[in-house]
């Protein structure tokens, strides 16, 4: 008889296989404020069910912040019960990995590697700006610029964006690549940053009350219509993000690679493995496409899943 086992912290999951390549990617779809979960007493939530993997041919890759070691992050949706459980289980696992020296999870949020002030915060605090808002574009940019050979910056050898880079260069001939370098081409020449003198505060001040988020599929393929300053600044932040998985996916040795993220960067992800990387779907299981067609009333943070069918339970 078939093992379902209930899941909650997820509105989805989606299984990819490559048999060139011998790897599947096992794709969780995250809500980040949806707390509608499974019943307790006959479920697990998503931390619960990534325990059992210590010891399989597993790599865990999570929209956890990639950040240097006396970074300082204000913690967003502290009410959802599975982020909070979520992060316990991160917080333990790397710390036992670190001493070990061995790890097999893997963040993939290096935003806080590539601005120095995060976009949202600057939003969040239009009315009272902090002095270190005012940074030129040309300086917010150099980091962004930099990973894509784009100005003359020479960071610290030993920070962050620098490992970045080396992981970019090994897919510098990639078509994602080449898309995002050309989005970011266009990004600056339609903003002027690099001659600018306006801040990053001026930027997202003025374009602030007419932000008009589309989300479409597929970014840096699809995706270039909209004018708002925001709207492409969070698409190649978001783009950069999902280069830097896609290449630990792909490069890392283990067969099986597990992806737990918001459900845009998992759908998207998804989309480019399918579309340009020869991967196929074996199953599925809750919400993977479409969440702008449901009401919230249709989304519930819980999946059923057959245990039969994934390998690392």
């Amino acid at each position: 008889m078939d093992k379902i086992v209930k899941i909650s912290g997820c509105i989805g999951m989606k299984v990819l296989h490559n048999s060139t390549l011998n790897k599947k990617i096992f794709i969780f779809y995250d809500d980040h404020s949806n707390t509608k979960y499974c019943e307790k007493k006959s479920s697990v939530f998503i931390s619960e069910l990534f325990q059992t993997i210590s010891n399989q041919d597993v790599a865990l890759i999570l929209e956890e912040p990639f950040m240097e070691s006396n970074s300082k992050i204000k913690i967003l949706w502290k009410e959802s019960e599975h982020l909070l459980l979520f992060r316990k289980f991160y917080s333990k696992l790397i710390n036992k990995c670190s001493k070990k020296k061995i790890c097999k999870i893997f963040p993939f949020d290096i935003r806080l590697s590539i601005f120095d002030i995060s976009p949202d915060e600057i939003i969040f605090n239009l009315d009272n700006p902090e002095p270190g808002y005012n940074i030129k574009l040309n300086t917010y940019f150099q980091n962004i610029f930099y990973l894509f050979d784009l100005n003359d910056y020479q960071p610290n050898p030993s920070s962050l964006i620098c490992f970045i880079k080396k992981v970019f260069n090994i897919y510098k001939t990639s078509k994602m690549y080449k898309n995002l370098k050309k989005r970011i081409i266009d990004f600056n020449n339609k903003y002027n940053i690099e001659t600018s003198k306006e801040t990053i505060y001026d930027l997202i001040n003025k374009y602030n009350s007419s932000s008009n988020f589309i989300y479409e599929e597929g970014f840096p393929y699809i995706n270039n219509h909209n004018e708002n300053f925001i709207d492409q600044l969070d698409k190649i932040a978001s783009g950069i993000i999902e280069l830097y998985s896609l290449i630990l996916i792909l490069l890392l040795p283990n067969k099986n690679m597990i992806l737990y993220a918001g459900y845009y960067h998992s759908n998207n992800l998804a989309y480019i493995f399918e579309k340009y990387y020869s991967f196929k779907e074996e199953f599925s299981s809750g919400i993977i496409d479409n969440i702008d067609d449901k009401t919230q009333s249709q989304i519930k943070s819980c999946i059923k899943i057959n245990a039969d069918e994934m390998k690392f339970l």
